[in-house]
């Protein structure tokens, strides 16, 4: 069985922390509700002799490693193990994200002054930034974020001045989808690649990428906002977050309906199982976030991470992302000791085999060709 690899990011405060500790036996409801043992400190050496060698489509992603106000981006296994530096610039590095084939990686710099979209062959070699053509446009250096790669790997979504801009990843022929706002990392291309759902106000839109008609309000709903939108794999569907529930409805629009509607409490960061049958999610519903699962048909919702972690300002466990086979949950992991502090974590589906590595890190996420068998 082939192994699935982390790309994840360390927090630019500390040292870079990859033991993993796990606890095989547990599951579910009935899980042990210890967090586990501190992370333990080894060798973060990037260029480590007994490095795992990481080529096209093995890995998962996150944010910094290094002194205060730097971070790289790393490249590690799912438990942690054969941590690789993939960034290595002296500025901040983060917010990265796999290109489809999973032979790229795409993230946020301003090791060149201003934040730009860069661009890193996974196999090794020198990043290329691929938002220099929208500052040649605009006549100006300015503040490129949240890259989102389009479904064939030829193009990049990015935010410039809360506007969303589409640019080859190569760096060239940007264009400006609208004129409209749109929050940073608030979006999502659609599965075909036509079309991008994004926030903007209080409400979701959706644009055709080929600009063929102007962008067109989801939700229109002015006493509520609407976040997080996700599309499900067959792209028919869209989730989202509504009022601190999770929603979902047909692509344009129509038909949504509340999952989790029975509890008091704030769900967030929605995220497809590849066979579009539910969705895992964060929930505070039993004070600090924790994973749960829900069916897209409705019902209880089921409880996939458990730990006492004391509640605080967005403490616990939250979701970035699913393995492609839809066997483990990747997440960030938050706690206050007294300061804010983040691990990356993995999780089975059904509670098991709890990991965490990397104090620091944050948003860990799958390679798109692997598993996620440990």
């Amino acid at each position: 069985m082939r192994r699935a690899i982390l790309l994840f990011g360390v927090a630019a405060c500390g040292e870079l922390k990859l033991t993993p500790h796990a606890w095989p036996d547990a599951g579910g409801p009935d899980a042990p509700t210890d967090a586990g043992p501190d992370p333990v400190p080894i060798d973060a050496d990037p260029r480590a002799p007994d490095a795992a060698p990481l080529t096209a489509c093995q890995s998962m992603v996150t944010y910094g490693a290094g002194p205060p106000h730097e971070s790289e981006v790393w490249l590690a296994g799912p438990d942690g193990g054969g941590a690789r530096n993939l960034s290595e610039s002296a500025g901040h590095d983060s917010i990265a994200v796999w290109s489809p084939d999973g032979t790229r990686v795409a993230f946020e710099s301003d090791r060149d002054g201003y934040i730009d979209i860069w661009v890193a062959p996974v196999a090794g070699g020198p990043a290329v930034k691929a938002t220099r053509s929208i500052d040649r446009i605009l006549q100006m250096e300015g503040f490129e974020f949240s890259p989102l790669w389009s479904p064939d790997g030829y193009r990049l979504a990015v935010t410039r001045d809360d506007r969303i801009w589409v640019v080859l990843a190569d760096g060239s022929l940007p264009t400006r989808l609208s004129d409209m706002t749109a929050e940073s990392g608030r979006a999502a291309w659609s599965p075909d690649g036509a079309r991008l759902a994004f926030v903007s106000g209080d409400d979701l839109w959706l644009v055709p990428v080929d600009q063929s008609a102007s962008p067109r309000n989801l939700t229109a709903t002015p006493t509520q906002k609407e976040d997080d939108p996700i599309w499900s794999p067959d792209g028919t569907r869209l989730a989202f977050t509504r009022a601190s529930d999770i929603w979902v409805a047909a692509a344009d629009g129509s038909g949504a309906v509340n999952l989790t509607p029975l509890t008091d409490s704030t769900d967030r960061l929605p995220r497809w199982l590849p066979d579009g049958t539910g969705l895992v999610f964060s929930s505070n519903r039993e004070g600090s976030y924790k994973i749960f699962r829900v069916s897209t048909q409705g019902g209880i919702a089921s409880r996939i991470s458990n730990h006492t972690i004391p509640a605080g300002v967005g403490s616990g466990d939250l979701v970035s992302d699913v393995s492609p086979d839809g066997a483990r949950v990747a997440f960030t992991r938050v706690t206050y000791n007294p300061q804010r502090q983040t691990a990356a974590g993995t999780v089975r589906l059904d509670g098991s085999d709890l990991v965490t590595f990397a104090t620091g890190a944050s948003a860990p996420s799958w390679s798109p060709c692997m598993d996620g068998g440990l």
